[in-house]
């Protein structure tokens, strides 16, 4: 009886041993089958017909692919992620990006997430003045053929002169436009860096070189325009001078 019981146990033994032993060679198969088709499709070449492109409402699939230069056939292996992220930051106005590829299939996913227009802008460079538009935060937007044209954008201000080192205090002047005194029309920033303004009641409102100044040029502009009498928005055009806020000055014909 013993012997029959010890005998028993160990053809229990050796199924077990043999179940475990196939499973695992079933295992190593499939493990050298799919590593095998990962690195063969991992050396397959992409093009643009395998780029899928997400949250892009004004920048087309065409300029994002042009940009990271993925027409011209890369192996998908060889995709950096990581870098493709940072080039798009940095070449278009976008607020985010993020880059996933798949070796099965050989695909690139890219979604963005883009910088809405709120105005028109221009902007001197070599080739001369060019057109564009900003977003709130200031950044600018270049205007291409197929852009489609967001239904918030400000239609009565212009930002005339942009450069990324006013991009901080255009921001500000946009976020406080409604509450200026006076409908904001017009961001100037003149060649020597200077910043102006135009309203519907002010033809120039000075606000000078100094950032530092511009809050307290902000929040004092509404109160000097609301004590001034009738006649300095109706009957005479105006100019303020706020270049110092502590000695703001009424400019007249």
């Amino acid at each position: 009886m013993k012997a029959s019981n010890k005998k028993n146990k160990t053809n229990k033994n050796i199924r077990l041993l043999l179940i475990k032993t196939w499973r695992l060679c079933i295992l190593g198969t499939t493990t050298s089958f799919l590593f095998l088709l990962l690195i063969d499709n991992g050396w397959k070449k992409i093009y643009k017909d395998s780029i899928y492109i997400t949250g892009n409402k004004y920048t087309s699939k065409e300029k994002i692919i042009n940009e990271i230069k993925i027409d011209s056939g890369l192996k998908i292996i060889t995709i950096n992620p990581n870098y493709i992220e940072s080039i798009l930051l940095k070449e278009l106005p976008l607020k985010a990006v993020k880059v996933n590829r798949r070796i099965l299939p050989p695909e690139l996913h890219i979604s963005i997430l883009e910088r809405v227009p709120v105005a028109y802008a221009t902007r001197k460079t070599y080739k001369g003045v060019e057109k564009g538009m900003i977003d709130e935060a200031g950044f600018w937007i270049p205007i291409s053929n197929n852009i489609k044209i967001n239904t918030k954008l400000d239609q009565e201000l212009i930002v005339d002169g942009w450069t990324k080192r006013h991009r901080k205090s255009i921001a500000e002047i946009f976020k406080n436009r409604t509450t200026l005194g006076s409908e904001l029309q017009k961001i100037d920033i003149n060649p020597n860096g200077e910043i102006n303004l135009q309203t519907k009641d002010f033809k120039i409102i000075y606000l000078g070189l100094n950032k530092e100044l511009l809050d307290d040029q902000i929040k004092l502009l509404p109160f000097l325009i609301r004590s001034l009498p009738e006649k300095f928005t109706t009957e005479v055009q105006t100019n303020i001078d706020l270049k110092d806020p502590q000695k703001p000055k009424l400019l007249t014909p």
